[in-house]
């Protein structure tokens, strides 16, 4: 019988995802490849999305690319609450 496994869900923050995107050989680069590879669950909030694009200038995409990535390998959570905020502060 096969054994089932469930994946690790994985919340990355901006630099990782930036570090991945400027560094092909690098650890936040391999965790990425993970995420593409479906070896993890990636998981992003639309604030980090939004803090990527920021910076883009230090990624060789454009927005549309950058957009394109994360949707294809992250689960995109909306933004938190103003309540849930306030309630974890």
């Amino acid at each position: 019988m096969k054994k089932s496994t469930v994946p690790v869900i994985v919340f990355f923050n901006a630099s990782v995802i930036i570090a991945g995107l400027r560094s092909p050989n690098g650890g936040s680069a391999k965790l990425l490849n993970f995420t593409k590879q479906r070896k993890i669950a990636a998981i992003v909030s639309n604030i980090i999305v939004n803090e990527v694009l920021k910076h883009q200038v230090k990624i060789s995409m454009n927005h549309y690319q950058i957009i394109d990535y994360l949707e294809k390998r992250f689960h995109i959570l909306p933004e938190p609450s103003s309540a849930l905020i306030d309630r974890y502060s």
